[in-house]
């Protein structure tokens, strides 16, 4: 899907994961929310990284691990100096893995992010495989590296205790949210039209979306689209280009609403 390839780091089945090793000094800013599909495992090599997931803000020290689940707001809050290492997967690639397993590792994904935090970090093997995925890191000249850390990731899910799936799990909230949550591009998509694809009243949708997300929708769409428009910028593209590409009026607007957004969550 063109529209979200970049919040995606360009993920598929034929490329289910990357990675990155950031270093990153003392933040002094509020940053931005990220939206997209993948998901991310974050692993605190040194310092603390503080941030924000869904409707809670979290604090990880150093040997902790995090997992955002698909589409879920995330952010970095202020903090001291860091280096960690991300790792970004295909949700679709990592479910069908699970293939007789995609409704619990779905129970993970719904899990409020401190429950989820608390999870992951009970896995006693947990220092055992960021070191496997350390060592895989290092072997750049290895063919088979990316299936190397793709293992040793997956490992991390295999030891941790996972939540059996709910009866309701055809129908739960995240569920019910997807037809609208695929449909976010370049064009303004209304709640209106966000609750039709997902045959839902729009105060029903509205009230489902604000309990998993934590935002309105018209904020999230906004957002998304934000990032986009920001990125292509970044690409190359001039603020006229990007904001035909991403759904804004003009580009005046557009750049409105890049300068307010930066100044209320830095970047």
């Amino acid at each position: 899907m063109k529209n979200v390839e970049f919040f995606d780091w360009k993920l598929n089945f034929k490329c289910p994961l990357s990675w990155a090793l950031v270093s990153q000094g003392r933040i002094t800013e509020r940053r931005r929310i990220d939206i997209h599909s993948a998901v991310h495992l974050l692993f605190v090599l040194e310092g603390t990284h503080r941030g924000r997931c869904g409707n809670a803000e979290l604090v990880l020290p150093a040997g902790s691990v995090f997992l955002n689940a698909p589409w879920e707001p995330h952010g970095t809050l202020p903090g001291e100096a860091k280096k960690i290492l991300l790792i970004n997967m295909d949700p679709d690639a990592l479910k069908r893995f699970f293939f007789i397993g995609g409704e619990r590792l779905e129970g993970l994904f719904n899990m409020p992010a401190p429950e989820r935090l608390a999870l992951l970090n009970g896995v006693k093997n947990l220092p055992e495989i960021r070191e496997e995925l350390l060592q895989a890191l290092q072997r750049k000249e290895d063919p088979l590296q990316p299936l190397r850390v793709w293992h040793a990731a997956l490992r991390l899910f295999l030891a941790c205790e996972l939540p059996p799936s709910a009866p309701s799990a055809p129908t739960d909230s995240y569920r019910r949210l997807l037809p609208a949550l695929r449909k976010l591009g370049g064009k303004l998509l209304s709640a209106e039209e966000a609750a039709s694809l997902c045959s839902l009243s729009v105060s029903r949708f509205s009230v489902i979306f604000k309990n998993v997300f934590g935002v309105n929708f018209a904020r999230y769409e906004r957002l998304f689209r934000l990032d986009g428009a920001e990125e292509a910028i970044r690409q190359g593209a001039t603020l006229k280009e990007a904001a035909s590409d991403w759904g804004f009026c003009d580009k005046s607007h557009l750049a409105r609403l890049l300068k307010s957004s930066a100044r209320r969550y830095g970047r």
